[in-house]
């Protein structure tokens, strides 16, 4: 009796697993009978458009990403050829405005000629100075305000490359998107589009109001330069006056990097401590509400745009943000830089990289009372250091002659050095042949040029050769 209760218990367990296996199956082969003539069915766009070999999750990510890094490098209003118009990570700090405001920087000025110690900047110069290539050895930076608008790379580049870069960018991915009828990938090309001309219309906003008061600034100095034709020299020069001459500063960046700064005293109170004034507040505004909305619509859209989309959005954003982080664009290396269209900045590298940072200060030609200053801050050592302030001396005496007298120094300095080498290879040869001891080459030495008022044989350490530290003070 048990064991036909057994054996039944077993029949019921076996049919029941049985028909479960057979709905399952069914379920299967309907499910994928359906998907089978679901994709035979679609048509191409519809394929193209459903492709996802694997799945992108959060995307959103991707617009709060390297935003620092574009608000340091696009803040500093520096024209970007070729990549003016490409969309950045990061959009959100032009909707915010936040690439104008002031920024921990951790530089520090010395406007030797005023005995001022200066510490916050504008925002555009904050951010200008961090992306510049700051030699080891020294930088020499002039501001020179222009009367006429750069050509060329100077001022981003050709606007009708600007122009075909843009048509070509934008016009594939909206053509794809209406193909395919991804809406959602139409409406992510369409925010990324208007970030764009929002972020160009923002910094064209401000390059315009600095150029507004660097012209205004120019138009005070013609002023101020008229009224001193008309003063005789027995006159005192009013206070307002002072102000028509240039400021010599001295840069101290936080990693120990030192520049050397010649700007117009008024173009650097109006310009550099503070940040210019915009000229159309309420268009500037509705361009940031703008570019909220882009933001927004990017942030939305991005997630739900097709596989094709979203891998464009992804490397079109990170490459443009890599190019523009790594200077890409702009005249990084060059020895001329504008910003904006009125103030151009010329660069002199130092090549004598030395710890005491003399080449540096002999370059800045001080006169006593801004030496003293200098002593007092700390960047000069104490007095009884005789074989630093020989040294600076002697460099100095160097940067007071006429450039003529400078290029023929080092012209003899070369071919001093020159002879040098030969006679000590000849010498280093002699003593090989002979069995003597070997003789070392010397990599360098002292030399002994005279230089007008100089006697031979003290070390006047000059600039080599090669160094161009002496031309930004006469050019």
């Amino acid at each position: 009796m048990q064991n036909d209760t057994h054996a039944t218990n077993l029949s019921i367990s076996d049919s029941l697993l049985y028909n479960v296996t057979i709905v399952a199956s069914r379920i299967i082969s309907s499910t994928l009978e359906n998907t089978t003539s679901t994709q035979a069915s679609l048509e191409p766009w519809d394929r193209v458009r459903l492709f996802r070999p694997f799945q992108l999750d959060a995307l959103g990510i991707v617009t709060l990403l390297g935003a620092t890094q574009v608000d340091t490098t696009v803040g500093a209003l520096s024209h970007r050829w070729l990549i003016e118009w490409l969309p950045l990570m990061g959009a959100y700090v032009f909707a915010t405005n936040q690439f104008t405001l002031p920024i921990n920087h951790g530089i520090t000025m010395y406007n030797v000629t005023e005995g001022v110690i200066v510490t916050q900047f504008a925002g555009w110069f904050a951010r200008w100075l961090l992306i510049q290539n700051i030699s080891p050895a020294g930088t020499n930076i002039v501001f020179t305000p222009q009367s006429q608008q750069p050509t060329g790379r100077l001022r981003g580049g050709n606007p009708l490359y600007n122009f075909g870069l843009v048509l070509c960018l934008y016009s594939l991915p909206v053509v794809f998107t209406l193909w395919v009828r991804d809406y959602w990938g139409l409406v992510n090309t369409v925010a990324l589009l208007l970030s764009v001309l929002v972020r160009v219309f923002l910094l064209h906003a401000n390059r315009s109001g600095l150029d507004a008061q660097v012209r205004l600034c120019n138009s005070r100095l013609s002023e101020g330069y008229r009224e001193l034709e008309y003063m005789s020299t027995d006159d005192q020069v009013p206070a307002r006056l002072r102000l028509l001459r240039t400021c010599r500063c001295l840069l101290v960046f936080q990693d120990g990097r030192r520049a050397y700064l010649q700007v117009p005293a008024l173009h650097w109170r109006a310009c550099m401590t503070q940040t210019p004034p915009i000229n159309q507040p309420a268009m500037y505004a509705l361009m940031r509400a703008i570019g909220w909305l882009a933001f927004g619509m990017h942030v939305l859209s991005i997630g739900s745009s097709c596989f094709i989309i979203q891998v464009w959005t992804v490397v079109i954003l990170l490459g443009a943000t890599i190019a523009t982080n790594c200077g890409f664009g702009r005249s990084r290396f060059r020895r001329k830089e504008t910003i904006g269209t009125a103030l151009q900045a010329t660069f002199d590298q130092l090549t004598l990289a030395s710890t005491d940072q003399v080449d540096l200060y002999a370059a800045m030609q001080l006169d006593a009372q801004e030496e003293r200053k200098m002593a007092e801050w700390g960047l000069f050592p104490p007095s009884v250091d005789i074989k630093w302030y020989s040294a600076y001396r002697k460099q100095k005496a160097f940067y007071t002659l006429p450039r003529r007298k400078q290029e023929q120094a080092l012209a003899t300095q070369s071919q001093n050095y020159e002879q040098h080498r030969r006679n000590m290879k000849e010498r280093k040869r002699t003593a090989n042949a002979d069995g003597e001891i070997e003789i070392p080459l010397m990599a360098g030495r002292e030399d002994e040029t005279t230089i007008d008022g100089m006697e031979r044989g003290e070390s006047s350490r000059l600039p080599s050769a090669t160094s161009g530290s002496f031309r930004a003070l006469y050019q």
